[in-house]
């Protein structure tokens, strides 16, 4: 029984899988991963920005830095900016813990981890690449509890 996610990223979670979505019956509903596309890294840059604002800034979400990630499918920090406006970014797990900065991480190195709002940025379609399998979406979406972002790159 899932006792993580909402029903929504729980359901989403099945469906890549192709299994029935057990979830806690106390789970709240919460809202429907949004999944989209980009067609170059600036792109996905750019649609991640966006979404962590609306996410962290006080003037709209307000959700503290601790609470958010944004997972990659590689490892390439050094091609992120160091901050989107005041919102630092940061690849250290300790510097995200103590809500420093949002934490830039690859999915395979957040593996049994788990943040309340997740950006999958710039990812393959499963089983699209070598590297990137149906079992590494669902473990990568799986980490969210409360809201759940999907870019893929439509480049790879």
């Amino acid at each position: 029984t899932n006792c993580r996610n909402t029903r929504r990223i729980a359901e989403y979670c099945a469906r890549i899988v192709g299994i029935d979505a057990s979830v806690h019956e106390e789970a709240p509903l919460g809202v429907t991963p949004n999944v989209t596309e980009a067609g170059s890294f600036k792109e996905i840059i750019e649609q991640t920005r966006q979404i962590v604002q609306n996410w962290c800034l006080a003037a709209r979400g307000g959700m503290q830095l601790r609470q958010v990630a944004i997972l990659t499918a590689t490892n390439n920090p050094d091609k992120w900016p160091d901050a989107f406006g005041h919102i630092k970014l940061v690849t250290d797990f300790d510097q995200w813990r103590n809500n420093i900065g949002v934490l830039l991480s690859t999915q395979r190195r957040f593996k049994g981890l788990e943040a309340d709002a997740i950006v999958l940025a710039g990812v393959p379609r499963p089983d699209h690449r070598d590297f990137y399998s149906y079992a590494d979406h669902y473990v990568a979406t799986s980490r969210a509890k409360h809201l759940l972002e999907i870019i893929f790159d439509n480049s790879l």
